[in-house]
């Protein structure tokens, strides 16, 4: 997948806690998240700090968290103004059912949207129930 230019790349920064060292999907939710998922795996923003640096970002190492109460938590963040190029090509790797969300395609926002109130996105959810 070719790297486009994200908007909210410099806002995503802020809670991204990735420490790879030459990741270039660093601010990019939407290429790290593909990148993650096709490997079933789930991005860092997923998984404590101090599992984060172990770099075992697998299913299995956060279902076994989950298990234990671990919930990731970002903040919410609006789409108002929020055009993301990588959109349309999104929406065909998103399994979301819901095509009235305001945050279809723009997967920094899902993320945020379902993280804050402790839920997943149906890409993770799948992956989560497929695991468990």
């Amino acid at each position: 997948m070719p790297q486009i230019a994200c908007q909210r790349a410099q806002e995503n920064l802020k809670s991204c806690i990735c420490s790879w060292p030459t990741c270039a999907r660093k601010g990019n939710c939407c290429l790290c998240l593909r990148h993650h998922l096709e490997d079933e795996e789930l991005p860092a923003c997923f998984f404590t700090m101090e599992v984060e640096r172990t770099y075992d970002r697998s299913l299995h190492r956060f279902l076994n968290l989950y298990r234990q109460g671990f919930r990731p938590v970002l903040e919410a963040a609006s789409a108002e103004g929020i055009e993301c190029p990588q959109r349309a090509e999104n929406k065909k790797f998103c399994s979301c059912t819901n095509d009235d969300c305001e945050f279809h395609g723009i997967c920094c926002l899902c993320m945020r949207s379902h993280m804050s109130r402790k839920t997943f996105p149906a890409c993770v959810r799948e992956l989560v129930r497929a695991a468990s």
